[in-house]
């Protein structure tokens, strides 16, 4: 199962993207922006896709993709998906 204490601090991602694997499952954690650029607003994208490819190797159709807050508990959000999906997906 992967843990919060697994996934870099919050200040890591405000710069750099985070990549990881768990069990046959790849993930990509990165900030984004969304909405009008009047009012954009940050958040945390997290796309997963089966082993063994990299992000940039991997087909575009095996990705899944979910949006969180861009914040504490938007990480702890995320891992609760990342956790479902493995479940789900490549259990």
């Amino acid at each position: 199962m992967i843990q919060v204490s697994d996934i870099m601090p919050l200040n890591f991602l405000k710069k750099s993207r985070f990549a990881g694997s768990y069990r046959g499952m790849r993930f990509l954690l990165h900030k984004v922006s969304e909405g009008a650029e009047e009012a954009q607003k940050d958040c945390l994208e997290v796309i997963v896709w089966p082993e063994p490819f990299c992000f940039e190797a991997s087909e575009e159709s095996d990705h899944v993709k979910a949006s969180f807050e861009f914040s504490g508990d938007g990480i702890a959000e995320a891992v609760d998906w990342l956790n479902r999906q493995h479940r789900e997906r490549f259990s």
